[in-house]
């Protein structure tokens, strides 16, 4: 599982559902599809076309979905429902494992180093209560967790994590969707906090972002 060592540049979208996540990168090219009926559609994309072959029934509203790189299967984050991430055969839809974590959960990766998920998780502004975010790593053959990556002591300023990639430089890129709004940098060995200011600024209330070569 290598890594190249550049940054690319980032797109940051608004709030949204209906996230898609790649399982191959050549045609034709099957993507997983959550939208906020509470699917999850797979979908084959032939180039010229698209076809639906199945839909499986997740519940709740999925805010992302990732693919299981040792097993194939989808990994679906259900948003605030009691911090929910669920592994779904790809076969059968049934329920693989889940992984647990505290709070609301919106977004998930997986590190092509080292083949690990990543949950980011946390909790908004609450009346004389702060918000906080953290990141959580998993095993990712074994699903067995290794404790907060980044936790809320080194996370510096991000609340609920809305969104978290990891970089091509191998790095993990955060995005806080409350005062500084922005995508926050991580180092992808050791969780600690590259610098405390947003490395890119963001405004309005972005809900996802992503890496392209």
């Amino acid at each position: 599982m290598g890594i190249k060592k550049t940054l690319a540049s980032l797109l940051v979208g608004a709030a949204s559902f209906g996230l898609s996540e790649k399982v191959s990168g050549q045609y034709p090219l099957r993507l997983y599809n959550a939208d906020q009926g509470g699917a999850l559609n797979k979908i084959t994309d032939y180039g010229d076309n698209c076809v639906l072959e199945e839909t499986l029934v997740v519940g709740g509203t999925p805010q992302d979905v990732v693919i299981n790189p040792w097993s194939g299967n989808p990994i679906v984050a259900h948003g605030a429902q009691n911090g929910r991430v669920v592994e779904y055969d790809k076969n059968n839809g049934q329920i693989v494992r889940e992984y647990l974590v505290p709070d609301f959960v919106f977004g998930l990766a997986f590190s092509s180093q080292s083949g690990d998920l990543f949950v980011g998780s946390g909790l908004p502004d609450l009346p004389g209560e702060p918000g906080y975010g953290e990141v959580y790593r998993f095993d990712g053959q074994t699903g067995n967790s290794l404790g907060a990556f980044v936790d809320r002591q080194n996370s510096g300023v991000i609340d609920v994590p809305h969104d978290i990639e990891f970089g091509l430089d191998g790095n993990l890129y955060v995005l806080s969707p409350r005062t500084p709004v922005g995508i926050f940098k991580y180092d992808g060995d050791t969780g600690e906090l590259i610098q405390p200011a947003p490395l890119i600024p963001v405004s309005g209330l972005p809900r996802w972002f992503t890496i392209t070569p």
